[in-house]
This record gives structure tokens, C-alpha cells and sequence, in this order.
């Protein structure tokens, strides 16, 4: 999802001026908006030898300071250079996911080409990329880009995460290969040495192709590695250092620029490695340590935080319809919306050790969980005000056997508010409550209970 102009393609754009060529391309693209191009063949040496056993992840969150990047664009997704409804614009780019949010997020980073020239020509244009550059623009930023994407696993099992991320390094073996050839660049000169050492030639081949993007690849290169959990990402300077053997370190290794980070540019949410596409998390089987990949465009858009068009088109639509389904639980009978609660809990594992509403001497629902035997007080009301919510906690505590309060409510009489420090309670009304009964598909029942 970006905002493109070949114009900018062939040019390093000047702090001055980068914010008139980005207007300048704006209106241009505006009045062609379908100039799309096929996108160009992929990497011949992406995702060979992938291995489909998915590694086990130990999670983790590590803070991370914000280095400054070099880089240059990756454009090459032509289905994302389309016309999006007007209607996004309201949308923003906020990712929300049923309580969870994952929206864009801000760093800096070296104003440089959008397009690399072998990916030209690449034209287009998209409201939705608009709106990121606006985001950008407004807080004086620029998105990260790279003139190149390589995944790099760092040593066996990892071995060499640990003084990678603590030293700000990139680390790298294949300690067979003397420093002096490796940094003359000759790859028959390196494939013939490890063929000399014992090395079946297809596998020297690609261990030459490897020391050469280790040695080669400059600082616009993004590395980027999946471990503890997360998917890592750093630029670094182009110099390699010779280690030689030792316990604990790579053979050679380069300077990151920056800090190895594990969340986005915007708003720092981590990049959790089940919360990316298997697209991208696919790579952690593969069984050599250097790759490219063949989604280069999305991984930059997880960094820069910018929601995927079909994300932003299933958000509007959810929310469409949990304003729908908010408004028809408003119109069902008592009886029904006392229904509606009682299936709730059932789905979600609880059972009902009292009868369902009705006149009860204290609570509409009492509720055992089977595997934590914790116990549940439940009320149930159409309408409530502050001093019933308060009510039942008070009758709820004098009993003394809950381990949970959940007061469920579908028209609230002015603001319902929980306690100060009453983490065992729980208030289910309006929007929230709608967004349960979707999460458990219940809407066809209250639709067809209102109809």
C-alpha cells in the first residue's frame, strides 16, 4: 500500500524537497490511477531447502532503542496499488483486532529512492498510503525502506542471537572460507576452495552466495532474523570483521546500525511471530542461514506499521456489523437476553449450576468452571443504573464463594463503572457485549430472535 511516482525512482530525493515531489506525485498519480505493471521475476535462490517442521518459539519482549537506518524502498505488489473506497479514509489506520491493537508506529530514517531501479516502471496509486504518508509527514518522519531484504539465522539453534542482540552485531560462520577470499569477491575462487575442503559443488555454491551477500550487501540491506518469539530487524554497516573460532560468536560478523529491534516504527508493538503471515514465518525452517525472500513488501509494511487493504476492509465491516447486532441485542425480549448470556457462558466452558433468570433470591446465573472449579455470580439486566451494578458486588462479597462478578447489561443507564481494584469483576454491555456474541457466532440467533 504506497504512494509511488517514477519520477522520484532515479533520484536521491533532497530533505527540501522530499515533501513537494511526494505532493507533486500525488496529484499526478490522481489523474492515472490504473498505470500498473507486472511485478518483475522472483530470486531464484529464495526459500530453497525450506523445511516444513516450524521451530519451537520461547516468547519474549524486548525493549529496544530507535537507531537511524539507511535504505531504500521496496515496491513491487502491484495488487496493492489500487483504488480503495473513500470510506477507508475514516478508517484511519488503526488496527484493531476484538480488543487487540496493532497500528502504525513511528522512527526515522534516510529519505532515498522510493522505486529501485530494477523494479521500474511501478505506478500507482492508493488512498490508504496517502493516509500513511500523512501519518509520517505530520510527525516528521519517513517510512523504513531497504535496497535489499535478506533473512539471516543466526547460528545453529541460535547460538548466536544472544551476542547479537547484546552487542549490536550481525554474526555469521562458515568458518572455512578465509577472510582475504571471501572479501575479494571472487565466487568461483570461494566455491572452488570449499570444493577443495570437501564440499559437494552445489553446496559450495550456495555457501559462496551466502559470504558474498554477507560481504556485499551494503548498509540499504534489511536483515532480519525470527527468534524468542519475534521477527527481528536491523540495518548494518557494510564492513565485516574476522572473529575466527571461538565459543559463543560467529566467525566474522558486522556492526548493526542501531539496535536489533522486535517492533514496528509507529507505535512499537511488537512484531509476536503468530501474529505475521506464514508467508514470512515459513522461513524458519529453512535450512541454510542467508536468504532472500519473496514478501519483501509485506515484511516492510509490518515494520512500518501500515494495515493490510484487506484488514481495512474487514475492520469497516466488522464494525458495520457489531453496530448491527448491538442495536438488535437492545431489541430482544428480557426473556431472550437472558438467553443470549446463559448460551455465552456455555460456549465458553462455564456450567450453569442454577436456573436461568426469572425471580431469583440473588443472582440470574451461578456458574462453575469445570478445570479451575472457580465459581461465577452472573446478573442479567436490560436496563441498570450505577447503584444496581453496586448492589450486586455488595451481595456478591457478602456470600463470599465467587472467584468472578460479571453484571451483563444491554441499555445502561447513564456510565456503568467497575471498582477501583476490583480485577474479579466484569462489565458486558453495548459494543463489547455484541463483539462477544459475534466472537461466538451468535448474530444469525439474535437476528432471527428480532425478525
Amino acid at each position: 500500500m504506497w504512494l509511488v511516482s517514477p519520477e522520484l525512482d532515479h533520484l536521491r530525493i533532497r530533505p527540501g524537497a522530499a515533501q513537494k515531489a511526494l505532493d507533486r506525485a500525488t496529484h499526478e498519480r490522481l489523474q492515472e490511477p490504473d498505470r500498473i505493471r507486472p511485478d518483475r521475476p522472483g530470486d531464484g535462490e529464495k526459500f530453497k531447502d525450506i523445511d516444513t517442521t516450524f521451530t519451537p518459539l520461547v516468547f519474549g519482549d524486548e525493549g529496544l532503542m530507535h537507531p537511524e537506518f539507511f535504505g531504500e524502498l521496496l515496491l513491487r505488489e502491484t495488487g496493492l496499488i489500487a483504488r480503495l473506497d473513500q470510506q477507508l479514509a475514516k478508517s484511519g489506520l488503526a488496527r484493531r483486532m476484538d480488543g487487540f491493537s496493532d497500528s502504525a508506529r513511528p522512527r526515522s530514517h534516510r529519505l532515498g529512492r522510493l522505486i529501485r531501479t530494477s523494479d521500474y516502471p511501478k505506478t500507482g496509486y492508493s488512498l490508504g498510503a496517502e493516509l500513511c504518508l500523512d501519518v509520517y509527514k505530520r510527525r516528521g518522519i519517513m517510512p523504513i525502506t531497504a535496497g535489499q531484504v535478506r533473512y539471516i539465522k543466526l547460528g545453529q539453534g541460535g547460538e548466536w542471537e544472544k551476542i547479537s542482540f547484546e552487542r549490536r552485531e550481525i554474526h555469521f560462520g562458515h568458518g572455512g572460507v578465509p577472510h582475504e577470499i571471501a572479501l575479494a569477491g571472487d565466487r568461483e575462487q570461494i566455491k572452488q576452495h570449499l570444493v577443495a575442503q570437501g564440499r559437494k559443488e552445489r553446496a559450495a555454491i550456495a555457501d559462496a552466495r551466502e559470504l558474498l551477500d554477507f560481504y556485499q550487501l551494503g548498509s540499504d540491506c534489511l536483515w532480519f532474523t525470527l527468534a524468542r518469539g519475534h521477527l527481528w530487524w536491523t540495518f548494518s554497516a557494510p564492513e565485516v570483521t574476522w572473529l575466527g573460532s571461538g565459543e559463543g560468536h560467529g566467525k566474522r560478523m558486522r556492526k548493526c546500525i542501531g539496535e536489533w529491534r522486535n517492533t514496528d516504527t509507529i507505535n512499537n508493538m511488537p512484531l509476536r511471530t503468530e501474529s505475521l503471515s506464514t508467508r514470512l514465518t515459513k522461513i524458519a525452517g529453512y535450512r541454510r542461514a542467508i536468504c532472500a525472500v519473496d514478501c519483501e513488501e509485506y515484511l516492510l509494511r509490518r515494520i512500518n506499521g501500515i494495515v493490510e487493504p484487506v484488514v481495512l476492509k474487514a475492520n469497516q465491516a466488522r464494525e458495520t456489523l457489531v453496530n448491527i447486532v448491538a442495536e438488535a441485542i437492545g431489541s430482544l425480549h428480557w426473556a431472550d437476553f437472558e438467553t443470549m448470556v446463559d448460551v455465552i457462558f456455555a460456549r465458553s466452558g462455564w456450567h450453569r449450576i442454577s436456573a436461568v433468570g426469572g425471580i431469583q433470591p440473588l443472582f440470574d446465573l451461578v456458574l462453575e468452571q469445570p478445570i479451575t472449579a472457580e465459581r461465577a455470580a452472573v446478573q442479567v439486566k436490560s436496563r441498570a443504573a450505577q447503584s444496581q451494578l453496586n448492589d450486586f458486588i455488595a451481595r456478591a462479597d457478602e456470600v463470599g464463594t465467587f472467584q468472578r462478578l460479571v453484571f451483563v447489561c444491554h441499555d445502561p443507564v447513564g456510565s456503568l463503572s467497575i471498582p477501583m481494584g476490583r480485577n474479579d469483576v466484569q462489565l458486558w454491555s453495548g459494543h463489547e457485549l455484541a463483539r462477544t456474541t459475534l466472537r461466538l457466532g451468535l448474530s444469525d440467533w439474535i437476528i432471527e430472535k428480532v425478525s
